[in-house]
């Protein structure tokens, strides 16, 4: 795992893991299975917001859901978040997240795209950094556009960890390369990395 703030990975205690927020677009259908289906049964909440899935979404849900331990979904308005579910934002609406007193639910709005995506991970990182504070972890795959970039920014800035799709393991490598170039990957990993190194963020948060 490659860190580019080595003070941010190795700080000490943080918050518990609440959830994880997933962005990217056109050509990250594969790099997001390799992710989702080594999840373990026991994953904190996903919530997934990807332009280029959601005109086949159920055909994608249907054709995974095989292949994966965990609960996926499309995701509801005002549903609350449960571990071991993933959430999708469905055709035409942004997801975000929004604290309700212990727990965390989802809004979805027919809204303007947003970084010329719709659903845009930036809406869902923005959400995440504000509801979840440093107890979440976002991950930037590949695309076309910034759309997820700035909000990585805004993760970073209230304490949650960023990981970006290496460039060279994606289609099309715009989105990560532009946040790695503005510092804002604290680690960069190919998909297949993933999820061994969302255990080990985890398990450091597991603080007696």
């Amino acid at each position: 795992s490659i860190s580019s703030n080595s003070s941010t990975s190795s700080s000490a205690v943080r918050s518990e893991l609440k959830a994880i927020v997933i962005g990217g677009n056109a050509g990250s259908t594969e790099s997001l299975r390799t992710i989702l289906e080594a999840l373990p049964t026991d994953s904190p909440p996903v919530i997934v917001a990807n332009a280029t899935i959601v005109p086949f979404l159920e055909t994608y849900l249907g054709q995974l859901s095989r292949h994966v331990q965990i609960r996926l979904s499309i995701a509801k308005q005002d549903e609350f978040l449960r571990s071991g579910h993933v959430y999708f934002a469905p055709q035409d609406m942004h997801l975000r997240i929004l604290s309700s007193g212990i727990s965390f639910k989802l809004d979805l709005k027919n809204e303007p795209p947003v970084c010329g995506q719709k659903p845009s991970a930036t809406a869902l990182f923005e959400s995440a950094s504000k509801a979840l504070s440093s107890g979440v972890i976002a991950i930037l795959l590949g695309g076309f556009g910034s759309d997820g970039v700035e909000g990585l920014q805004k993760i970073k800035a209230s304490g949650g960890i960023t990981f970006v799709e290496s460039p060279d393991k994606v289609q099309f490598p715009y989105a990560p390369q532009k946040a790695i170039a503005l510092g804002l990957a604290d680690y960069i990993l190919g998909a297949s990395d993933m999820t061994p190194a969302l255990a080990e963020q985890r398990n450091r948060r597991v603080v007696a």
